[in-house]
């Protein structure tokens, strides 16, 4: 028989394992490395006989052509996708709003950043602004301790806009799912500080959908067409770059000028095939991830120099029973280029999976 997989199911291979990515139900499931050529080489097995049950390959008639998704699908129609803002109530949101509008940007993510008493009027006047703004979406970030001042003005009702509430400082993190009254709330326990790696990545976070899929084929998931507005509005391409591009409030600033400059293509178009240790992870086109990498001295590729949650050399998240660091592991990633002691690695894979 000759198999083929339906377009909207894409086989990820990590340096483990393979997640097939259902684009169509967004969700995914796991299956041995491999199986591209299991597929085309028609050989029958327990594989074969899952991605059948899953739905994610079919018989094909010898003469059907089956195209893959291209990079080029994906496209967004606003110079700047979304955007991460520090406030602090002292002044109205007013001229962000308009400033944000020259780009279609009407996404936002508003960072507070000002004293707990003057948080409820801000709030409520920026609510009313954003009703009758072109905003689809806000997240919201203040301290946990504010929460419960401002929690009648965070409904659904009253705030409809509002996908998502982060609260740091808070006694443990936490995961709050959505009700009929308010969105999801996600608690973290520490500061608000942006270098705390503040959001841990999970894999209950992680989202499986095309328009996503599509973008980090050739864009980075996090940064591409994204922007950082401090409280003095300084604008870069996010919380932890030091590098300004513009200040949003001086004269003669212009958006076209600022989004042309190289530093923020080149971090536009990072994606995740292009990092160390995140292309071999089989999440890598689900995970939007907002640390910066930094350039191998040998300019070929980049890495993190933060180490993430997940270990894709031995599929383990860390607090997992058996889970090991990747020095543990044997990989090492520095300046100079990543290095894998197989020794090693074959010695840890053997202890957990044999």
């Amino acid at each position: 028989m000759d198999y083929c997989f339906y377009s909207l199911s894409i086989p990820i291979e990590g340096f483990l394992r393979t997640a097939v990515y259902d684009l169509q139900t967004n969700d995914y499931f796991f299956v041995n490395n491999g199986i591209q050529e299991m597929v085309i080489n028609t050989e029958e097995s327990e594989t074969i006989q899952q991605l059948i049950k899953e739905r994610a390959i079919f018989e094909k008639p010898r003469q059907v052509a089956v195209s893959p998704i291209s990079i080029e699908e994906y496209d967004y129609p606003s110079l700047v996708s979304n955007a991460i803002i520090e406030v602090d109530g002292s002044s109205t949101i007013t001229e962000l709003l308009n400033r944000l509008e020259m780009v279609n940007c009407y996404n936002v993510q508003w960072v507070y950043k000002g004293q707990s008493k003057d948080l409820y009027q801000f709030l409520e006047n920026s609510i009313n602004e954003i009703r009758h703004s072109p905003i689809k979406y806000c997240e919201i970030v203040l301290n946990e301790k504010d929460f419960n001042n401002v929690r009648p003005l965070l409904t659904r009702k009253g705030f409809p806009e509002l996908g998502l509430i982060f609260l740091h400082s808070a006694n443990s993190c936490s995961y709050l799912t959505a009700n009929s009254e308010r969105p999801h709330v996600i608690c973290f326990d520490s500061d608000g500080s942006y270098d705390t790696h503040q959001y841990d990545k999970s894999i209950h976070f992680f989202v499986v959908n095309y328009l996503l899929y599509t973008e980090s084929l050739r864009y980075n998931s996090y940064y591409n067409r994204k922007i950082f507005i401090n409280l003095q509005g300084d604008v870069s391409v996010g919380p932890l770059s030091n590098k300004f591009l513009g200040n949003l409030y001086e004269q003669g600033f212009d958006w076209n000028t600022v989004l042309k400059q190289k530093d923020i293509k080149v971090i536009w178009e990072l994606h995740k095939d292009k990092i160390s240790v995140c292309k071999n992870c089989e999440f890598r086109h689900m995970c939007v991830d907002s640390r910066i990498p930094k350039k191998h001295s040998d300019g070929t590729e980049w890495y993190h120099n933060t180490e993430c949650n997940y270990n894709p050399f031995i599929a383990k998240w860390k607090g997992e029973q058996g889970y090991k660091t990747l020095s543990e592991s044997g990989i090492k990633v520095e300046e100079k280029g990543l290095s894998i002691d197989y020794e090693i690695l074959n010695s840890v894979l053997s202890e957990l999976y044999m």
